[in-house]
């Protein structure tokens, strides 16, 4: 993987971020190199999410993807010995740093699109540039064809969810047009990892007792739950999808999840009681014996 370039890219956007931050913090004009309006589109309510400043999130990003990048560079160009499941974990984070950046500017510039016709934002235009390029450098150091088959899943997830954040965070931004133009297609990711017999035999349990799984295509929770269990289990795997037709305005959650008054995904329900978020095997093997312990 090309770490120098990477650490070159995210660094060049964590310095541009960083310019907005502090504008956006100091309530300063932005400069604009050309003659499109930049402090209209960046003083707008798409400039913060939930109350933090976009332009901070971001600079915090490009930051941590720099930082990563920079010292994975350096234990190769000093030759420090590294396991490779550690050289795996940096690839991976980089990965997922570089996807979360790529995915918010493509929002961001379907917004600019649709909301703010005929503006041009160079700062905007100039993130997106970096963290695509951040992107599709990052790409390089995954070759075998098996490696991309095993990220699209999590990869998927993580776009959706990112996505799905930041509609909901400006959903109250007076843009009426965009919203409804937003709509996330239903796409199952698709489970990669292999079952182990523990976890084939407990997805036959929980089903035998009736117990349920609730989640969402576009959590990635859901997903790394799934994976937990394997795509063998999941044949077993008592697992209900609350948006099984898409996710956009004005869709409806479906009536089994909304009976189950869920809080958030995923979600257990056995026996009556629900579990919120990702479980262990432990936990939900003490709620199925503590359920057939209450029946008899």
């Amino acid at each position: 993987m090309p770490y120098g370039l990477i650490t070159v890219l995210a660094s060049a956007g964590a310095l541009e971020t960083a310019y907005l931050t502090l504008s956006k913090l100091l309530n300063a004009p932005i400069s604009c190199p050309t003659s499109g309006s930049c402090d209209t589109v960046l003083s707008s309510g798409y400039a913060s999410v939930f109350g933090v400043p976009l332009p901070l999130l971001g600079c915090l990003a490009y930051g941590t993807v720099a930082f990563i990048a920079a010292r994975q560079s350096m234990q190769e160009a000093t030759r420090t010995n590294q396991s490779l499941s550690e050289g795996d974990r940096t690839r991976y984070a980089v990965l997922a740093g570089s996807t979360a950046l790529a995915t918010t500017s493509g929002y961001l510039l379907y917004l600019l699109a649709t909301v703010f016709p005929g503006e041009t934002c160079v700062w905007c235009l100039t993130s997106a540039a970096l963290s695509w390029a951040t992107f599709a450098s990052t790409l390089r150091g995954f070759t075998m064809r098996r490696e991309l088959a095993d990220t699209a899943g999590p990869g998927s997830g993580l776009v959706a969810s990112i996505i799905l954040g930041l509609a909901l965070a400006w959903s109250n931004v007076e843009a009426p047009e965009a919203q409804a133009g937003f709509e996330l297609q239903y796409m199952e990711p698709k489970v990669s990892e292999v079952s182990t017999p523990r976890s084939v035999e407990l997805a036959k349990r929980l089903k035998a007792a009736g117990a349920k799984m609730y989640g969402a295509f576009w959590c990635s929770h859901c997903f790394e739950q799934k994976q937990s269990f394997g795509k063998e289990a999941m044949a077993d795997l008592p697992y209900v999808e609350c948006y099984p037709d898409g996710y956009f305005k004005g869709v409806k959650i479906a009536k089994e999840c909304t009976d189950a008054n869920l809080t958030g995904f995923p979600a257990w329900i056995i026996n009556g009681k629900r579990l919120d978020g990702e479980q262990t095997f432990e936990k939900l093997e003490a709620e199925l014996a503590q359920a057939q312990t209450m029946v008899q």
